[in-house]
């Protein structure tokens, strides 16, 4: 699937790319954050009402977090380091959730949690309740990634919904409601469950968000308006709304943003499913349409695309093509004397035989009936010819036939010409090697006749008139 995100979900890897810088950023902030804490020069904000702090513990639980994501998995022994820290993280939170409700920790443990700690006793608790289990669900989005990706995904995702309510209460102009994070908690937080989410980008939970197609892009502009038409209502009715609805306002239309994020989500998931099995369908008719049924190999009109497209780049590299048609020899005794079952299992066996002895850059397309057709890229006239001889050669010493019916050599006849050169197009190649396969059945079949370009420039007005006639039979089909 790796090769696929670089076509339909570009925007994955540089969610990735994003990831790094995000940790980064949240490093320096906290190291900031943290020169502030030691010097004790964080102070309480006369301008909002709030302490422009984020608790000690909550600071240190951050620092680990990043450090945790800062190479996440590069090695194993720095995924292991991951794990360890985010387990830290799990066991540091519950131990403040459980101080701060007064829980059962023995007084030293509790003393060096004091240590950590300023007075907050005049603030809302939800300061540091939010703080921490968003910071909990941070943790768990790490340690989940690869055992229970979905129940990982969730908690990622709740990481950043408690700082959007914040944001949102903020923005509202609101100093106290339920689920407030302090600024500083929210410059930091905000990022680092980003960045978690961003592990899950690679994901089929998350990659419809991410599509290149319309799809993706309608996805993400609904996503933007789920958040922004919310917020606007939410806006014009609680701005001058009781003081008991500003405390819940913020949380309602964070809920209310969640909600409709989830119904579309869930809507892309079902569209992206269908979308996939349709572009599946599509990829099998496709190759159907161009693949003979019964070897496997490409059919007439796969032939003539694949052609078209090699005879393309070889004039555009200044290069020469060659095209060999190969016919078996009196195979109309075969469906005779065995049957036409025993004369298709032949072509599945010599179509596999040629295969398996071409080069991975040749190609092999079964013409019609018996006859097979391969195009070889780069090849001159007289490697083309060496190429025919080496195939004829393992057709006749390892195609013997033995059935019910008797015995018979399964032998074919090659007909090599040269494409690309002067004027010798693609139709012109086709018939030049037909002419030669009709050349090599006239002196004998099993054998290997060429068409060179000296005759090639002496039939220039036939093969021209030939062309022609072929084209309109057999138009090239789209290339695209």
């Amino acid at each position: 699937m790796n090769g696929s995100w670089s076509v339909s979900y570009p925007l994955v890897r540089q969610v990735h790319l994003v990831r790094q810088s995000l940790v980064v950023a949240v490093l320096i902030l906290s190291t900031v954050v943290w020169g502030e804490y030691i010097l004790g020069s964080l102070r309480q904000s006369s301008a909002v009402g709030l302490r422009l702090e984020t608790h000690g513990l909550s600071l240190l639980v951050i620092s680990m977090l990043a450090l945790a994501l800062v190479k996440y998995k590069t090695n194993w022994r720095l995924y292991f380091v991951t794990r360890v820290l985010s387990l830290l993280s799990v066991i540091l939170i519950l131990a403040g959730i459980e101080l701060h409700h007064g829980g059962n920790i023995p007084v030293e443990i509790q003393g060096w949690f004091s240590s950590w700690m300023p007075d907050h006793s005049h603030s809302s608790p939800w300061l540091t309740l939010s703080t921490e289990i968003a910071l909990l669900c941070i943790s768990l989005g790490i340690l989940l990634r690869h055992k229970v990706v979905g129940a990982g995904l969730v908690s990622a995702a709740l990481a950043l919904w408690l700082p959007l309510i914040s944001l949102i209460g903020y923005s509202y102009g609101h100093n106290s409601f339920f689920g407030a994070m302090s600024p500083t908690s929210i410059v930091l937080v905000a990022p680092l469950a980003l960045a978690t989410l961003s592990l899950y980008a690679h994901h089929g939970y998350v990659r419809p968000f991410l599509s290149n197609r319309v799809s993706g892009r309608v996805l993400r502009t609904q996503i933007l308006l789920a958040m922004l038409v919310p917020w606007a209502v939410g806006f014009l009715l609680l701005r001058d709304a009781h003081p008991e609805s500003q405390q819940t306002g913020p949380l309602f239309v964070a809920l209310v943003t969640w909600f409709i994020w989830f119904m579309v989500y869930a809507s892309a998931r079902t569209l992206e499913k269908m979308d996939r099995n349709r572009r599946t369908a599509e990829r099998r008719y496709a190759r159907q349409a161009l693949c003979d049924p019964l070897t496997g190999a490409r059919n007439r009109r796969g032939a003539l695309l694949e052609t078209q497209v090699a005879l393309g780049d070889a004039q555009a590299g200044g290069s020469i093509m060659a095209l060999i048609m190969v016919d078996l020899d009196e195979f109309k005794k075969v469906n005779d004397q065995f049957g036409h079952q025993v004369g298709d299992e032949v072509l599945v066996r010599v179509s596999r035989l040629l295969s398996k002895s071409l080069r991975p850059t040749d190609i092999l397309a079964r013409w019609g009936g018996e006859e097979f057709l391969i195009l070889l890229p780069e090849t001159r006239l007289n490697m083309a010819v060496e190429i025919a001889e080496r195939l004829r050669a393992t057709l006749e010493s390892d195609m013997r036939l033995n059935a019910e019916g008797g015995t018979f050599d399964i032998t074919a006849s090659f007909g090599v010409a040269e494409v690309g050169q002067g004027e010798v197009g693609l139709y012109e190649g086709l018939i030049c090697a037909d002419q030669a396969l009709y050349r090599a059945k006239d002196q004998g079949r099993n054998m290997v006749a060429e068409f060179d370009g000296v005759e090639a420039e002496d039939l220039r007005e036939q093969l021209e008139g030939q062309a022609r006639e072929m084209a309109a039979r057999e138009p090239l089909p789209f290339s695209a």
